[in-house]
């Protein structure tokens, strides 16, 4: 035997034909509404909390502009890579280079007002592990030493065999003085 759907609710059998709201309990009928006002409003914003996205794009565009080409600022942006071919070509045609242990740096300024990077990492490295951490390695020093490119550079990284197997301190060190050999030999030319 089916019972309504009611019949449930107060554990009892049904007789007749009763509708479901008549058969609620007394307390499910007196519930106030005052009581879900007051939690509904229980947390308010804090200003750690997330505001939500910004009312246009051209809010966001404006304010990451500003944020773009901050000393500060530690993102590798779009921007800030080098992926036309004909970049490439031209860099590796008119660019000057430096051979160091680790990797070889071919480099060139620009007129963009920002400097930008390639990293280039064969199979010779190594596996596609090891290429993978070099290239990390080396996006990484481009990304926290930007003020050290003193004027907007163009940069191809070209990693070696050895650099898969480099400690991170001596890679670091490679790359910084690979960066003041670049500056003196633009002083100097």
């Amino acid at each position: 035997m089916r019972f309504p759907r009611g019949a449930a609710l107060t554990g009892r059998r049904p007789s007749g034909n009763i509708h479901p709201s008549k058969v609620l309990d007394k307390h499910e009928e007196n519930v106030s509404t005052e009581q879900q006002k007051t939690q509904e409003n229980a947390r308010f914003p804090s200003p750690h909390e997330d505001q939500g996205r910004p009312g246009s794009h051209q809010e966001q565009k404006a304010q990451g502009s500003k944020a773009r080409f901050c000393r500060m600022n530690e993102r590798l942006t779009p921007l800030e890579r080098i992926r036309r071919k004909s970049d490439f070509a031209s860099l590796y045609r008119d660019g000057g280079r430096i051979r160091g242990r680790y990797f070889h740096l071919v480099f060139r300024r620009n007129e963009l007002g920002h400097s930008r990077l390639a990293v280039v990492a064969s199979r010779k490295v190594g596996s596609a592990v090891v290429r993978n951490r070099v290239k990390r390695r080396l996006r990484e020093l481009f990304r926290r030493h930007k003020e050290l490119l003193r004027e907007p550079t163009d940069l191809i990284v070209i990693a070696r065999r050895e650099s898969g197997d480099v400690p991170w301190a001596e890679f670091r060190e490679a790359y910084f003085s690979s960066l003041t050999t670049i500056f003196r030999k633009r002083i100097s030319s």
